[in-house]
């Protein structure tokens, strides 16, 4: 099997589209796990022909389309109900309306933080996108949102896959330490990014 991943890398433009394929798709199926999607990724570029940027590339590009499409959906899905009334519809819809209403209210507070940990979860990204469409959340902010999220976290995976499997073949602390800063680096932006929203919000 390793062999057979190693020698994929010899086409890598094929590679690059599978991540980006695949992490499209996961936004509604679960079709791999996606972390170590990007961590494999980052793998081959230690010991195979993939670059570590277009790996890179290719997870956030791959995750912000499928993020794109469920806020997509989440839109229709607002302007259905837009056009019936709350009587018409099932009571287990109504349950699941106040479910997403609490969501909402906590995603309204920490946005930029469930987009950025929602994809550590199984489903989290069709659910909070989805969400954030249907409840009205401005694209553009969204758009600005995702597009940081998707960047630390295929950034994160990648590095992890990369310096990891140079740590264990090298023998040295140097690529674990760099894992360490780049964690560090992703936990500690997203409530920054948050709290400067927050700020924003309270000026405008």
């Amino acid at each position: 099997m390793v062999n057979g991943l190693l020698s994929a890398t010899a086409v890598p433009a094929l590679v690059y589209a599978a991540i980006l394929v695949l992490l499209t798709v996961d936004a509604f199926i679960p079709v791999v796990p996606t972390q170590a999607l990007m961590i494999g990724g980052g793998v081959l570029t230690a010991h195979g022909n993939l670059q570590l940027a277009l790996v890179v590339a290719a997870g956030a590009l791959g995750a912000f389309s499928g993020d794109l499409a469920c806020f997509g959906i989440g839109r229709r899905l607002a302007r259905r109900d837009a056009g019936a009334g709350a009587e018409e519809r099932p009571v287990r819809f109504r349950r699941l309306q106040r479910l997403s209403g609490r969501l909402t209210g906590t995603m309204r507070r920490h946005l930029f933080l469930a987009i950025l940990f929602c994809r550590f979860v199984p489903a989290g990204r069709m659910v909070t996108s989805a969400n954030a469409g249907r409840n009205g959340y401005d694209l553009r902010r969204f758009l600005t949102f995702d597009l940081i999220a998707v960047t630390l976290w295929a950034s994160y995976g990648a590095l992890l896959g990369h310096f990891g499997s140079q740590a264990l073949t090298s023998s040295s602390w140097l690529p674990l330490v760099l894992i360490g800063v780049a964690a560090a680096v992703m936990i500690g932006a997203a409530p920054l990014i948050s709290l400067i929203d927050k700020a924003r919000g309270r000026t405008a």
